[in-house]
């Protein structure tokens, strides 16, 4: 990120694009905090640098989970439960859209002056 991006007074913001299901945004060891959809933009203005590490933690649906045991175990391993999972659950079951899916990009929002105030 070039400096000249960062400076004259405006707001960054980091959009992540589309997710699922839940994500977790650290910029620079910054928590940024949590979001539960996508479409919600993160203000970075005082958290972005030249050079960036920028950590995102996504949440698997816990569906995914039980059909890869099933796909890879025959059986459910990762929960204990009297709920008939098999009833709806399978290993050939399509898994649900899951993770970070983009495209994630930085706005710029331009600081302007109102005549007046």
């Amino acid at each position: 990120m070039p400096d000249a991006d960062a400076a004259g007074g405006d707001v960054l913001r980091l959009s992540l694009g589309d997710f699922e299901s839940v994500a977790e945004v650290t910029l620079n060891g910054h928590p940024l905090g949590g979001l539960w959809r996508p479409g919600k933009e993160l203000d970075v203005t005082t958290s972005l640098k030249r050079e960036n590490e920028l950590v995102v933690t996504v949440a698997n649906v816990y569906r995914n989970r039980l059909i890869g045991d099933l796909a890879e175990f025959g059986e459910i391993r990762n929960l204990r439960t009297s709920s008939p999972i098999g009833q709806f659950l399978a290993a050939d079951k399509p898994l649900k859209r899951s993770g970070l899916l983009g495209p994630l990009q930085v706005t710029r929002v331009r600081a302007q002056r109102v005549p007046g105030f």
